[in-house]
């Protein structure tokens, strides 16, 4: 989850804002369902990583288009994802199981 927090939250600091914004991450632990979940929240224009179609990996290099590897590694590698549109924020969930 470390890679998958990473990339979410690189992604927010570099595309989300033209100025400033707030973003808060929570991080929740739940060893009698055995999952961790994280909750992105952005002030962020409205984005929802669900909607990005992954890129194609079995393209050559010269014929991929920029972007879209960390979205895709981070739905590769949570069990669970949401995104909801919240009081103006952007609201991605993911979560792992263990």
């Amino acid at each position: 989850m470390l890679i998958v927090g990473e990339e979410l939250a690189v992604n927010v600091f570099k595309y989300a804002y033209d100025a400033t914004g707030s973003f808060a991450l929570t991080i929740d632990v739940d060893p009698d369902a055995r999952k961790v979940s994280m909750e992105f929240r952005d002030s962020g224009r409205e984005y929802n990583p669900l909607d990005k179609p992954d890129p194609d990996t079995g393209a050559s290099i010269s014929e991929r288009q920029i972007g879209g590897l960390g979205i895709m590694f981070s739905k590769r590698l949570s069990d669970e994802q949401c995104y909801v549109r919240e009081s103006g924020e952007n609201v991605f969930t993911v979560v792992k199981s263990y």
